[in-house]
């Protein structure tokens, strides 16, 4: 038996990382990593892509080889699979607690990712096969040449749109990222407002997501139910990302500030494990 609250402990052993020079060095080296693993793994699949274009394009008898890709980038499939799996979590994970919110700091671990194969498929795609002819298959062999279909064609041009779509990717997530964190910094905005000219008052949880037995953090709904200025009960249901360790029993009280004015409006809502005291304590676990 222990006399210490486990869900306090593990908010106070949380709450020391952000914004500590332990999570902020291990963030940026696992984001190298995410970036580096990233590439990697684009490569692998470049070479890959490679080999069907030239296929593609010359004859099956072509002396051109395979060019300077080779056949080494199968190595990088492996190496890139493991290293994008661990360091995409880890990076996550270590971004996130630096941060204390939701978000890893400056680009998104996806963004991260993309880059490191945009940079990858581009170097790539500038060292693919050439043709041995524009617009023909070369045979050496037997004489017997053939004139390009729309799918050699297609692929001819994969020197271009294969690292432009990876590029179009990165720049979608790119701006989803920088959407997303301008709604956090407008909720942030009426958050401020709320901490001065808000009410609050004790909420309880009515339901709350149940983890797989071997995740270590989870992300799902809360059901919050509390009661506002004129005696009405409301409910609520942020979405969250939690450790495990902070998933809260049925039942756990929790602090709701709202706005007296517009109780019903849910973007003036907030909810926090503690005392709600600060601006951290209602943003570090809503998504």
């Amino acid at each position: 038996m222990s006399t210490t609250d486990p869900l306090h402990a593990a908010h106070t052993r949380l709450e020391g990382y952000r914004g500590s020079t332990r999570a902020a060095l291990l963030t940026v080296l696992w984001g190298i990593l995410v970036l580096a693993a990233g590439a990697m793994l684009a490569y692998a699949f470049s070479g890959l892509f490679n080999m069907v274009r030239a296929s593609a394009l010359n004859s099956i008898f072509s002396d051109t080889p395979d060019g300077p890709l080779g056949e080494n980038y199968f190595w990088f499939f492996p190496i890139g699979f493991i290293g994008s799996f661990l360091a995409f979590a880890l990076h996550r994970m270590w971004g996130t607690r630096f941060t204390g919110t939701p978000f890893t700091p400056v680009l998104g671990t996806l963004t991260l990712a993309l880059i490191g194969w945009s940079l990858a498929a581009w170097y790539a795609a500038s060292r693919f096969v050439q043709p041995d002819q524009i617009g023909m298959a070369v045979d050496p062999t037997f004489g017997r040449d053939e004139t390009w279909g729309v799918w050699a064609w297609i692929m001819f041009a994969g020197r271009w749109w294969w690292p432009g779509i990876i590029t179009a990717l990165c720049a979608t997530s790119l701006i989803i990222g920088v959407v997303s964190r301008a709604h956090r910094r407008r909720r942030d905005d009426i958050l401020g407002d709320l901490l001065t000219g808000g009410r609050r008052t004790s909420g309880v949880i009515t339901s709350a997501p149940t983890p797989s037995p071997d995740a270590a953090r989870v992300l799902g709904r809360l059901t919050i139910q509390f009661t506002d200025a004129a005696g009405t009960q409301r409910w609520i249901q942020p979405t969250v990302r939690l450790e495990r360790a902070l998933i809260p029993a049925i039942g756990s009280p929790v602090t709701v500030l709202f706005d007296p004015l517009k109780p019903g409006d849910t973007r003036r809502i907030f909810w926090s494990f503690g005392p709600g005291t600060t601006r951290e304590e209602f943003t570090q676990h809503t998504v």
